[in-house]
């Protein structure tokens, strides 16, 4: 039987993506009204947008049902503002990691020519994002005052990724850090956008108030330290071609990580050194430096306890979908959603 989760989300994806094209189309027009020559800038943007999974835009959807949200046609239009953001994070992400492709495609600094000039385009396509996603919801067909909780909720959203990723940034000049240090940085760079923001988005604009969106942060907290952990597995241990960027990204930007963490803890001083002389070396690292890293997280046991912590925050989190909704139909979307989360391959 498949996952309700993901047959949640082929019932939604292509109306979210066709609202998606319209937004960012109708955008395109404007920009190119006010630049010379920079429908091929935008349009950068707009391929980068494509191909996501467009998880965060069905929970916006998935969060304004669980509370009785009815409009289901008009909630679309403020769902995509998540995927919008994604695209924008993503862009500043890879100028910050020196990435040169994403989605198995290259990063949009790379497609627009990898100069200067070209990341310069680059940074001000990532600026648009947050100014496009406000106008979104500020425009969308939904009663005043929750759309102002809804806009509260998302810029909050994003200030706690944008904390997030100040901290990795710092994280990478000052090792090592501690697992709590670790975890409070992956709620704040992934869980705040990825899961929380959206559920609340969707559930304000049902008319949801203050007490119970309480929930659902508690809720997207646990689940996105759990989404995080897997995207550190994955980023290591996946397969390139599945997952669209090199499985030498996390190794050469000396990502802070529960693996990485724990592996460094259990290294005796030689193997340290070793296993430092390629984690964070952003220049040259080999297929056999991968093998290195991975035999080191294996072996230290860093890569059980990573998925110890995953199933931890698995139990956690299934455990507060009851204080979420009553519903048996959403308590399942619920619990595989996490189950979509935990066994995903990409």
């Amino acid at each position: 039987m498949e996952n309700s989760f993901v047959q949640y989300i082929k019932e939604n994806i292509d109306l979210i993506n066709a609202e998606m094209q319209d937004i960012l189309k109708m955008y395109n027009l404007l920009i190119q009204e006010q630049t010379d020559n920079k429908d091929k800038c935008f349009n950068a943007f707009v391929e980068a947008s494509d191909g996501g999974k467009r998880i965060r835009a069905v929970l916006v959807k998935l969060g304004y049902e669980i509370f009785g949200g009815q409009d289901v046609q008009n909630i679309v239009t403020p769902a995509v503002v998540f995927e919008i953001i994604q695209t924008g994070l993503l862009i500043h992400d890879d100028i910050i990691d020196k990435s040169l492709t994403r989605r198995n495609k290259p990063a949009v600094q790379i497609a627009l020519g990898g100069d200067h000039h070209a990341m310069s385009n680059a940074i001000c396509l990532g600026d648009f994002a947050f100014l496009i996603s406000n106008l979104v919801i500020i425009k969308s067909n939904f009663n005043e005052e929750y759309k102002t909780r809804a806009l509260e909720i998302f810029n909050n959203a994003i200030f706690n990724t944008i904390i997030g990723q100040l901290q990795d940034i710092d994280f990478e000049k000052n090792k090592p850090q501690t697992e709590e240090e670790i975890l409070r940085m992956n709620i704040n760079k992934t869980a705040y956008y990825t899961i929380i923001g959206p559920l609340q988005v969707g559930a304000s604009l049902a008319g949801v108030k203050n007490e119970r969106l309480l929930v659902l942060e508690k809720f997207g907290k646990l689940a996105g330290i759990m989404f995080q952990i897997q995207d550190d597995i994955l980023g290591i241990f996946g397969d390139e071609k599945t997952i669209g960027k090199p499985i030498t990204s996390d190794i050469k930007e000396g990502k802070s990580t529960i693996l990485s963490m724990h592996t460094l803890k259990k290294l005796n001083e030689n193997q340290k050194k070793e296993f430092k002389k390629i984690y964070g070396n952003n220049e040259n690292v080999t297929i056999k430096n991968v093998e290195s890293i991975k035999n080191f997280m294996i072996e230290t046991g860093a890569l059980d306890y990573a998925k110890e912590k995953m199933e931890d925050y698995y139990s956690q989190s299934k455990s507060i979908i009851p204080e979420i909704t009553k519903s048996e139909e959403k308590i399942k979307l619920l619990e595989d959603f996490l189950n979509y989360l935990i066994k995903r391959e990409k």
